[in-house]
């Protein structure tokens, strides 16, 4: 046997000539594929048969019991959605099928055609060496039969090998090479989807089984059977365009000129005498009249059914289109309803279909060499259109000889933040290694920063819904569920990744980090007007689709959690039982440098707003001028109110304004700041979660005054800053004023906070392995 090698996919033992191959388990291996293939006989048990292939399924423990490496297995979403496929057929077998035991009988028929399929993808003997002991088997029955169609005379009933077509049996009739197949159909199904199989295969392949491969091309065609026609020309399409070797156009060559050869000499003898060979074989063609049109009708019928009984949803049960028609007394019996497909559509519904075509899909997206194996597929789905051969485990049994990709091990990480602002950029280098995905950026963004760091992209959802696609990353850091603007990203995202998980067998995980504490529905009803139960329905059917793919929250703050907790309802259920829940209160380590400080200086930091208290600072200021006249404030930022805010500071010596200043600017300004104010107001639609300028504050060791709307609010009060209740002028200067009065050193500011920011050891923990 010349059986080829290669360095990357090397066979179990031996090299050429079988010296050293698994004999055992070849021969073993060679009586199963005489069993695929005699699938026309059998002994009858009960009301069913018991075929070659369901005894035979023992001579494959040799495959999986030698000392050779175990080959890369199907992938386990391929099986979920394959035992899915059978669970929803046996359901509706059991509540539709007018005899649910002949239904069943079918379902287990199937199961052990599956556990062929997974035996064989777990084989230890090189498949390519299976496919070649194979070849030589399926072409010595083909030459059994192209032998008899040859040499007798006629072709009676009971001829074996051959079965009699044409308007009637005896003399004048024309054979179609049927084999040992329970019909010409599957015979030429059998052949056509092996032939792609070894086109598959043909690199590793010895020329003698590719010339073999030729007597398996012929009984195909000699079938009669249109399908495999077509089946055999979209796998010489395949292999011409897939073709990078000689080799391989010799053997696409080879396989259409076999084809046209036989498909002549079919056509010169079918035709009768008085009618030219052409129109004969067009009219094999034919789907107006003779069996095409019998198929149809059976085709329109089974939909008319499945119409009329509302069962879209989980079909009519298995194989139940000849229970519920039986044929007229004299006719031929309805043995099966000829089109795998529309059978799936018929027996198992929307569900069942959907299950199965994703399970093949999946399968396809695993091979190696997908262009070469798209002709293994496409042959199975055209011959299938013809009949309904996934009863039998032929096709399984070809589909698990096909060469699977091992899983790549997720590569990288990812955060995607739509909104990014220049804190993040900061983070970068101190945190987990990770591309940055951004949409878009806030006023403070650099973007010379931005262009000195590695894997910072910029892209709209649509490029980073690619980009995810493509990249098989082991954890995603998204932005928050109850972050309302983007609700529509991660619902996207979340589906995007749920299935690749299961369709390429991927294992990506998303991660947040949370800090939502205003009540999302309260904000939803506010923005759109809707009745709130309306919003609380829209808003849980979105966040149970984007918990589908998270399994770690880090929350920031106790607020955060509790509005979670609140707003989830029946989902946080979920939370808890599949995702992992940690809390970081939001709080800096502190900054490498402190100080020196002017005792007189406040500072305000932020955005010129009205939700961050501009106002009322402004308008609390005389007060504290008045009984502090040293007193000096500074205020950075930018914002809608920059007119009022330019207005007083060009009328008040004590006020001095910047403008957007650089990062490196504001460090050293809060460095010399005794107390920072910021002053939050909660809205309908606006909450402080924690307040940045708040951390970097407390990180230079500014003494705080603020709001309890900031999500620490509690944190700041255990450790002797100032958290307002109101905010009228007497109150902010007097928490100004005393802040100043009794200001602590940076050193006792700082000694309470974490020897590591949170935010830091939050990240390490969502991306921990």
């Amino acid at each position: 046997m010349g059986y080829r090698t290669s360095p990357s996919s090397r066979p179990t033992a031996g090299g050429a000539r079988g010296r050293g191959q698994p004999w055992p388990a070849l021969l073993a291996w060679a009586g199963y594929v005489v069993c695929l293939a005699a699938t026309g006989l059998g002994m009858p048990v009960w009301e069913g048969t018991v075929r070659p292939e369901h005894v035979g399924i023992l001579l494959l423990a040799p495959l999986l019991l030698g000392s050779g490496t175990r080959s890369t297995p199907v992938p386990r979403p391929v099986l979920v959605g394959l035992a899915l496929w059978l669970a929803v057929g046996t359901l509706s077998s059991l509540l539709f099928a007018p005899d649910p035991l002949r239904s069943i009988y079918i379902v287990a028929l199937i199961t052990a055609s599956l556990v062929a399929f997974v035996a064989v993808s777990r084989s230890r003997v090189d498949k390519a060496l299976l496919v070649e002991v194979g070849t030589w088997v399926l072409a010595a029955l083909s030459t059994g039969s192209l032998l008899v169609l040859l040499l007798a005379p006629e072709y009676p009933v009971g001829t074996p090998w051959v079965t009699a077509y044409g308007d009637g049996y005896g003399d004048g009739a024309t054979g179609r090479i049927v084999g040992l197949a329970f019909e010409p159909n599957i015979m030429g199904g059998l052949s056509s989807v092996w032939v792609a199989l070894v086109v598959y295969h043909r690199r590793r392949l010895s020329r003698a089984a590719l010339v073999a491969t030729s007597t398996i091309v012929l009984a195909a065609v000699l079938t009669l059977t249109r399908a495999s026609w077509v089946a055999l020309a979209v796998t010489l399409v395949v292999a011409l365009v897939a073709a990078r070797r000689t080799r391989a156009v010799l053997l696409a060559t080879g396989i259409a000129v076999v084809a046209g050869v036989g498909a002549l000499a079919l056509a010169v003898a079918t035709a009768p005498r008085d009618a030219p060979w052409l129109e004969r074989l067009v009219g094999l063609l034919d789907l107006s009249s003779g069996t095409g049109a019998f198929r149809v009708a059976t085709w329109v019928q089974a939909m008319q059914d499945l119409a009329a009984s509302g069962s879209w949803a989980i079909g009519l049960g298995v194989n139940t289109f000849q229970q519920r028609h039986v044929p007229a007394p004299g006719a031929a019996p309805i043995e099966y309803f000829s089109n795998a497909w529309l059978a799936q559509l018929h027996d198992t519904g929307m569900i069942g279909t959907v299950a199965l075509l994703a399970s093949l899909v999946g399968l396809w997206a695993a091979t190696r060499r997908r262009l070469d194996a798209l002709a293994v597929f496409a042959t199975l789905a055209i011959t299938a259109a013809f009949a309904n051969p996934l009863w039998f485990a032929y096709p399984w049994v070809v589909l698990a000889l096909l060469e699977f990709r091992p899983r790549r091990p997720s590569a990288g990480n990812a955060r995607i933040y739509p909104m990014a602002r220049v804190s993040h950029l900061e983070r970068l280098p101190r945190t987990t290694a990770a591309d940055f995905l951004y949409s878009r950026h806030r006023a403070d963004w650099d973007e010379r920063l931005a262009a000195s760091l590695p894997d910072v992209h910029r892209s709209a959802l649509p490029g980073i819904l690619v980009r995810v696609s493509r990249r098989n990353y082991a954890t995603i850091e998204t932005p928050e569920p109850l972050a309302l603007p983007l609700t529509g990203h991660l619902v996207a995202l979340s589906v995007l990744v749920v299935g690749l998980n299961a369709l390429l067998g991927r294992t990506t995980r998303l991660v947040c980090y949370a800090l939502e504490n205003l009540d999302p529905v309260d904000k939803l009803v506010s923005r759109s007007r809707l009745p709130r139960w309306i919003a609380i329905a829209l808003l849980r059917a979105s966040w149970a689709i984007i918990l589908l793919g998270m399994r770690r929250i880090a929350f920031g703050t106790e607020g955060a959690l509790e509005n979670y907790r609140t707003a989830f309802g029946p989902l946080w259920r979920r939370v808890e039982s599949r995702i992992e829940v940690a809390v970081f209160p939001a709080l800096p380590a502190a900054a490498e440098k402190l100080g020196p400080r002017d005792p007189r200086q406040v500072c305000f930091l932020g955005g010129f707003q009205v939700n961050k208290g501009i106002r009322e600072l402004l308008a609390a200021w005389p007060l504290v001028e008045q009984a502090r006249p040293d007193a000096r404030l500074l205020i950075l930022g930018q914002g809608p109110l920059l007119p009022e805010v330019l207005a007083v500071a060009e009328s008040t010596a004590s006020v001095q304004l910047e403008v957007d200043p650089p990062r490196d600017a504001i460090r050293d300004r809060l460095r010399s700041t005794t107390c920072l104010v910021l002053l939050s107001r909660r809205t309908a639609t606006f909450r402080e979660q924690v307040g940045l300028p708040l951390v970097e504050g407390l990180e230079h060791g500014c003494e705080v005054v603020t709001t309890y709307e900031t999500g620490i609010a509690q944190w700041l009060v255990d450790h002797g800053h100032r958290v307002l209740e109101r905010t009228d002028p007497e109150s902010v200067a007097g928490a100004v004023l005393d802040a100043l009065a009794h200001a602590r050193t940076p050193e006792q500011i700082v000694a309470p906070l974490p020897e590591r920011d949170s935010r830091l050891a939050a990240d390490a923990w969502m991306f921990a392995q």
